[in-house]
């Protein structure tokens, strides 16, 4: 039973990562005078828990970033913490390394 539901997880997180690379491709957007594309939806609030979060890190990670402030910007909606798609996107979009402009 623990080998199905592992799977299952496995599963559904290549077909989320699959949804996350097709929006990656599809949304071109234009940032800092270079070509980003949004991985999130601008619109939405993700929990950590959302399997589109795993791109970042497990569960466990997202708390202990919050808890050093690091990470992306956060919300507390009670007991519950949210993620605003647009804070993720410009969290990706400043962890961005350019090789070519790095100092040898």
């Amino acid at each position: 039973m623990g080998i199905f539901i592992g799977l299952f997880w496995l599963q559904l997180l290549f077909f989320e990562f699959d949804k996350i690379v097709i929006q990656l491709l599809s949304q071109p957007t234009q940032r800092m005078g270079l070509l980003m594309a949004e991985i999130f939806d601008s619109k939405r609030i993700y929990f950590p828990e959302d399997p589109e979060l795993r791109v970042l890190g497990t569960v466990e990670k997202l708390a202990q970033w919050r808890h050093f402030n690091r990470g992306s910007a956060f919300i507390r909606i009670g007991r519950r913490i949210g993620y605003h798609g647009s804070d993720l996107n410009a969290y990706l979009s400043a962890q961005r390394v350019d090789p070519s402009n790095e100092a040898a």
